[in-house]
Parts: C-alpha cells; structure tokens; sequence
C-alpha cells in the first residue's frame, strides 16, 4: 500500500519535473486499483523527494516530458501488476454498465432503467473504481467505451444473456419438468425403480430424480416434490397424504431354508432364526390371524433396511416378515416362498405418498401420483388373483 501511494511522488521529484496535471488525471484514473483513493494530481505537484531512484533532474539527464510521463506510466502500471479479483461487486454495476454500453449514452440507459443520468453516472464510476480503469471515455454530449470497456462489454453482454436464457428455461412449457421423489431405499430399489422406465415412456416431458431415504420428512427444510413412506396414516396436516394400497403381510423364506428347517405350524417358528426390521411391523398380528399368541423368539437378527432382510431371506438365513410389495419379484422368481397361507390385511398401515403444499396441485406431480397409485393397485391385484 506504501508504495503504491508514493509511486506518483517519487515521479514528482522536482518542481521542474514535467508530469502535469494533465498527465496525472488522464493516466492516474485508469490505472488505480479497486478502492485506492490517489492522492490529487495538483497535490502531488510539490511533491519533494530529494533522494529518489528512478528520476533524476531533467536538465541533468537531459530527458523530456514525454520521458517523464512514461516512467510514470511504467511505474504505477508495474504496482498494479498481477491485481485478482476474489469477489464482484454488486451485479446491478454490471447491468447498468451493459445499458450505457449498448446505447453509448447514459442518458438513455437511465431511461431504460428507469434511473437518472447521474445515477447511471455514479454507478458507473463505482464500477471503474473497482477495476480500477476507466470504462468509457466522457466526451462533449456524448461517451465512448475505452478498450478495457469494449472488452468487458462483451463479457457482460454474454453472462447477462446465460442468465436470461437459465430463467427462461425454467418457465418453459416446453422442458421437461422434474420431479424430486424421496423414497424408502428398500422401496425404491425393489418396487419403484424397475417401473420408472414404464412412467418416463407414458410421460416423456416429466423426469424423475429419486433420493433414496428413510430420513424423516420434511418440506419446508428438504428441497423435494414428493415422499413415498410406510405409516399408518398419522401425518402432519400440512402434509397432503394418500395410501397407495392396501398390503398384507406374511412369513417368508428361501426354498432351501424352509427344506432345512420345516415348519408344520406357526408355533415351530419359536426356535428358527427370525430375521427382523428394526422399525419394522411387530409379528404379533400375524400370530393373532393365524389362532396362535406370538412366541419369545430366542434368535433373532435385525435390519436396518427392508430390502437387507429380504436379500437375507433369500440367501437362507432365516424367516422375515414382509409384505408383497417388496417381496413381489422374489416371489415370482421362486427365490422366496411362504410357509403359510395366512395373511394380515393392512387396512391403514401400508406405503404413502407424501406431498409438499407447493407442489400437490402441480400436473405432473398429479400425473406422477396417479401412476404411483394405479401401479401399486395393479401390485396387491395380482397378489390377490394370482
């Protein structure tokens, strides 16, 4: 900072140097940095260095005005050398300078923002004062842009034209509309992600981006459209809820497990490795549809996830309790089985789709859930007339 404040006086060594007012107000202004107040040129004409390095007296050395003022150019330019911006200032500067430079008037940008010349004015010098060179020269009736402005004009003219063209885009009828969809990872992997493709060929303009989540909901904190979760029907009442179906719940098994270990009766599932979602449903009504109290099981291991319980099933670790929905796949491959017949109809309790207030009403979120709703019937159908 020192030396760029006495950069000008060191050129000022003499009362005979010859760097006037004139050079100091044409050269100065367009060469200073961001926020550096310089000192006035008429003030610097008395400047008294006696010991400076770099001039010597004119009559000495013989050198002219002309020299003078060129070591004062390559001074202050080499100061000010290497200068990298870290942050812009306000963008309404930017948008002002892109009027005044497309109509080479600030008159008429201020007409066209609405502004006062001097406003236009100000801000302007605000802008240049930042970069620290001139952007337009003022001439009698009239402005021209100097090459520093030529340069960022077309910058300007660019980066206002992206943003146009983004918030454009966002209104557009035309572009596909997306939809944020947070789901059950167990849900989304085994039921919803196989179907999407049928979804995205009714409906070409609608994408769906899908979060896999088991994390509470909600909406005004999480950036999303639409939730899918399991629950009994007990939701906020800003929340718009609607169940899918109505599931059912039963044991399952793999093949070979079940031929390992055979059960006659509900009962012989006491001393079998039962394998357990930890915030999953409670056996208990399973055991009150098929006439039998639930027992104490003695092994049991829990899951984190649903679709975990069921791929362990599946490798013949033990009985789970699940419902079709998830099971459904396996089911028809044969890599699951039920040991029994009996099944617990979920009146209440099943998969829901949750939506945000400021989306529920919105088309292709109704297309979506109306999707969601019929693929889901058309699921628990087919598990009721096989």
């Amino acid at each position: 900072m020192k030396n760029l404040l006495y950069a000008p006086q060191v050129l000022c060594n003499h009362q005979r140097c010859c760097f006037t007012k004139h050079a100091v107000d044409l050269e100065l202004p367009r060469l200073r940095p961001a926020g550096m107040n310089l000192t006035r040129s008429f003030d610097l004409m008395d400047a008294r260095l006696p010991n400076s390095p770099v001039l010597s007296d004119n009559r000495r050395t013989g050198r002219g005005q002309n020299d003078t003022k060129n070591d004062a150019v390559m001074v202050v330019k080499k100061a000010f050398q290497g200068k990298n911006f870290t942050k812009l200032p306000s963008l309404n500067l930017f948008r002002v300078f892109d009027a005044a430079s497309r109509h080479r008037s600030f008159r008429l940008a201020a007409s066209e923002l609405c502004v006062t010349p001097s406003a236009v004015s100000q801000q302007i010098r605000q802008l240049e004062d930042f970069l620290g060179f001139r952007l337009f020269r003022r001439l009698p009736q009239q402005v021209e842009l100097t090459r520093e402005g030529i340069a960022l004009a077309e910058v300007v003219k660019e980066c206002l034209a992206m943003l146009l063209q983004g918030c454009n885009r966002l209104v557009d009828p035309d572009m596909p509309t997306v939809i944020c969809l947070n789901a059950s990872s167990s849900l989304a992997s085994r039921w919803l992600l196989p179907r999407l493709r049928d979804f995205m060929g009714l409906y070409p303009h609608i994408k769906i981006t899908l979060i896999a989540s088991n994390d509470p909901i909600d909406f005004k904190r999480q950036d999303m459209d639409m939730a899918i979760r399991w629950g009994d029907g007990s939701w906020p009442p800003e929340i718009r809820a609607e169940a899918l179906a109505s599931d059912y719940h039963f044991p399952v098994c793999s093949p070979d497990y079940l031929e390992r270990h055979p059960v006659a009766s509900p009962r012989n599932l006491e001393n079998k490795t039962i394998l357990h979602e930890v915030v999953g449903s409670s056996w208990a009504g399973w055991f009150q549809a098929a006439g039998h109290i639930a027992p104490p099981f003695t092994d049991v291991l829990y899951f984190s996830d649903a679709a975990l319980m069921l791929e362990a099933a599946a490798q013949g670790q033990g009985f789970c309790l699940t419902n079709f929905v998830l099971a459904e796949k396996d089911l028809e491959s044969g890599r699951l089985v039920r040991p029994f017949k009996t099944v617990v109809d979920l009146d209440h309790e099943g998969y829901y789709t949750l939506t945000s207030p400021h989306s529920a009403d919105k088309p292709a979120t109704v297309h979506f859930q109306n999707w969601l709703r019929t693929e889901a019937q058309s699921t628990i159908f087919s598990f009721r007339h096989p």
